[in-house]
Parts: structure tokens; sequence; C-alpha cells
């Protein structure tokens, strides 16, 4: 995907962008203080608004069909197995219904949820159900995923989990992460990282060069915050 000269603007005052940006496969996490931008520039990539200026160029034209969006708390059906919801999300997004299994395998595998389909969503752990959301996300097999505050409530061990799972999926799809959780980027230095700042793109480019040759994991955080604006 491609942004070239994007902008929104709204009536209370706030003016998105100019954005250019190239999204491709892999991974890019999107960095900014609440209130930078994430979420309007989330809005228009899941196409749910519309920019005020300037163009979003798609690698396919069927765009809906070939992205899957993941708000921050979504909402599960606490009673339904994992399977049968994830068979209602390959309803919903218009798997053929001989497909339907045999994706449902596939994002599970994806996830490590195979051994626990029969299982009640209720009854999982906060970092199951988000790996929950996560298949449920992909289940249509989408060239673009965007994934909102993925991290956030999750404990330690958690996080780790779910990183190794974005991870795979971002091997063969192009992933972007909004996320406040500076270590979630620390531990993918082969990503890109976007930087938002009061509406307007700082920063673009990989984790790695953050870090310095032979820097330690702070020199990332360090560099992020100034980044931000918020230290000296």
């Amino acid at each position: 995907m491609e942004l070239t000269g994007v902008e929104r603007h709204y009536r209370r005052g706030f003016t998105l962008g100019p954005i250019n940006l190239v999204i491709e496969t892999g991974l890019t996490f999107l960095i900014g203080r609440n209130g930078a931008g994430k979420s309007t520039l989330f809005r228009l990539l899941a196409g749910d608004d519309a920019p005020s200026a300037g163009s979003l160029n798609w690698t396919t034209s069927d765009r809906r069909a070939r992205i899957g969006y993941l708000p921050q708390d979504p909402l599960l059906p606490a009673l339904s197995n994992i399977g049968d919801y994830l068979y209602h999300a390959a309803w919903l997004h218009r798997v053929p219904r001989e497909d339907r299994n045999t994706a449902i395998e596939r994002v599970a595998d994806l996830t490590n949820l195979t051994d626990r389909l029969p299982q009640r969503i209720g009854k999982l752990s906060g970092g199951t159900q988000r790996r929950v959301a996560i298949a449920a996300t992909i289940i249509h097999s989408p060239e673009f995923v965007l994934l909102d505050e993925p991290s956030s409530g999750l404990d330690p061990a958690q996080r780790v989990q779910l990183r190794a799972v974005i991870a795979r999926m971002a091997l063969d799809r192009a992933v972007v992460v909004s996320t406040h959780l500076i270590e979630d980027l620390q531990r993918q230095t082969d990503s890109t990282v976007v930087v938002l700042r009061d509406g307007r793109l700082i920063h673009q480019g990989p984790v790695s060069a953050l870090e310095g040759s032979g820097a330690s994991d702070d020199t990332v955080e360090t560099a992020i915050t100034r980044l931000m604006g918020e230290s000296g």
C-alpha cells in the first residue's frame, strides 16, 4: 500500500498529514503519544474514513476483502468455543463454505490454538483470547493486517507469545501494529517503525537504525522518546 500526500482535516482543528508512506510485506510499528494521529491513520488504512486530500493506492482492487482489522478491545462471545467462533468469522468474511474448515486449521496453527478449538472463550486467559481475536482477523487470508494495541493489558509472558505470533504472521503479509510499548519493537529489529507527532509523520525506517552499532535496547527507547517529543 502507498499513501501519497494523505491528509485528514477535522473541524475541531486537528489535521493529520500530509503523510507519504509505503507499507510493504513485513512488520511495521506505528508509534506516537495519545492524540498524535494513530487512530486517525488506522481508520484511513482500514477504509473506515476517507482522506481530505491525497490518495491511498492498493495492490488489489478488492480492498475491504484484503484487510484484517483488530481493534484495541475486541468483543468476543464468552459462551462460544474457539472453533465455532472462527467458523462464524469465516462466514462473516465470505470464506466459501468448502474452505472454512481449512481456513480454521490454518489460522489455528499460526496462532498456536490447534489443540484448544473446543475450549470456551470465556474461560481463556487474556493472552489466549487475544490470539483468538487475531485468528478471526486473518481467517480470510488478508494481505494487509491492522492490529491496534494488541499487547495492551497482557502480562510479560503473554506479550512474548503474542509477539511470536505476530512475527510469524508478518512473514507473508503486511502487518501494521499500533503500540505504546517500546519493548514490542525493541525485540523486532528487522521491522519498520513509523513515528507520528501532532499529526505529522516525523520518522520512518528500520528499527535497527535506531539502535546504533553495539548499542543496548535503551538506545531504541531513548530515540523513540526523543522523536515523540517526550524529552528535551
